[in-house]
């Protein structure tokens, strides 16, 4: 199997995983052993998964790696990964040698050329797929941030469908909410919940 669609399925088995520590390590170890294999100098990579449009962040560098090591990275939207991410997902992998994913990069928008063929008379959908342009990360501490404020965000979510709403629409309702109060969801989110135990 090529190192590019080896790559494609760790990101797969990572994202379907995420919520099971275990399960999530062994893809995060198969991931970092394909992005060996397909780029030497890699230093690192950070994910963003949305959730409900509240981002959950995976970073992961090398004991230490700063700023200026990273001379080029690849960003690449989870869309073209087979996984129900939502828009906006996107993990970038990071390395010390300029230009070592150009190679990779090709191979991955010849993937998507392949899974998303134009038809006939129309342009092709552009992947978004892009090299060096996203060359510094939000932190090169490894860890993972977001998932107590999507935690927060279900519950919410949780106590409105106690409350009589549909499942799909809750999290609408909730957004709506955050809207006439001017709020993030996050706020709203809380809100709820604070006001809730306030009660009890």
């Amino acid at each position: 199997m090529d190192p590019s669609t080896a790559l494609i399925i760790d990101l797969s088995d990572f994202c379907t995983t995420i919520g099971s520590s275990t399960a999530a390590m062994e893809a995060l170890e198969g991931l970092h052993r394909d992005l060996k294999l397909a780029v030497s100098s890699h230093l690192g990579l950070q994910l963003v998964l949305l959730t409900k449009g509240v981002p959950v962040t995976l970073t992961m560098f090398g004991p230490g790696v700063v700023y200026s090591d990273i001379a080029t990275c690849l960003h690449l939207p989870l869309a073209d990964v087979p996984v129900n991410a939502e828009p906006g997902s996107a993990v970038t992998f990071y390395a010390a040698t300029p230009g070592a994913f150009v190679d990779l990069a090709a191979d991955l928008s010849y993937l998507h050329a392949r899974q998303h063929p134009a038809p006939p008379g129309s342009e092709a959908v552009a992947s978004g797929i892009r090299l060096d342009q996203d060359l510094r990360p939000t932190t090169l501490t490894s860890g993972l941030a977001g998932v107590a404020e999507v935690s927060t965000l279900n519950q919410a979510i949780g106590v409105l469908i106690e409350q009589g709403y549909e499942p799909d629409h809750a999290h609408h309702e909730i957004t709506r909410r955050a809207t006439v109060a001017g709020v993030t969801v996050l706020v709203c989110a809380a809100e709820l919940l604070h006001s809730l135990y306030t009660h009890d």
